[in-house]
């Protein structure tokens, strides 16, 4: 009975602690440790608090918010656009302070890819009289997605036709 005793509260110690240490981004960042390692530090500072920035790669954004509830790619004149969406999101401190949304209510995100880069995102929280980010975005989708300062500076470029209020940025030119 002594023996046991000890041996039952190492093992749940060891347990409560490995499930500390078990956070998605956690075990996302170990799973590619080596993208990881190869970011720069304000960038792996972002991806720990669960943020995403313009120019950050496919693997950069798995790291901060995990895999996606759903990946669409759309034609668009400039070429394929690859959509990520995030359902039932709720955006971390990081996210809600820079979108002024409120981390406890469940939202939509799309991040938008063009050449596997973020080039632009959207989030749509579920409330009555709330501005439709998501709406816009997604009616603006033919021509060059629209910035408006959600994620970052970003590369600006006037598009043929800009929504009023909207700050404009199309996809980086190719390169050869």
């Amino acid at each position: 009975m002594k023996c046991t005793l000890p041996l039952v509260v190492t093992t749940f110690t060891a347990l409560l602690l490995a499930g500390c240490e078990t956070s998605g981004t956690t075990a996302r960042i170990q799973e590619k440790s080596a993208t990881y390692a190869a970011l720069a530090p304000e960038q792996q500072q972002a991806i720990q608090a669960g943020a995403v920035d313009i120019g950050y790669t496919t693997d950069m954004v798995y790291l901060a918010l995990g895999k996606p509830s759903k990946i669409e790619t759309k034609e668009t004149a400039d070429g394929p656009v690859t959509v990520w969406t995030y359902t039932r999101f709720y955006p971390t401190e990081a996210v809600a302070e820079t979108w002024s949304v409120s981390r406890y209510e469940p939202a939509n995100l799309q991040v938008l890819f063009y050449q596997d880069k973020v080039f632009d995102a959207a989030i749509k929280v579920e409330r009555p009289n709330y501005f439709d980010f998501y709406r816009d975005r997604m009616s603006n989708f033919e021509g060059n997605a629209t910035n408006r300062g959600l994620l970052g500076p970003g590369p600006a470029v006037p598009p043929a036709s800009t929504p009023p209020g909207a700050m404009p940025i199309t996809p980086p030119s190719p390169t050869p």
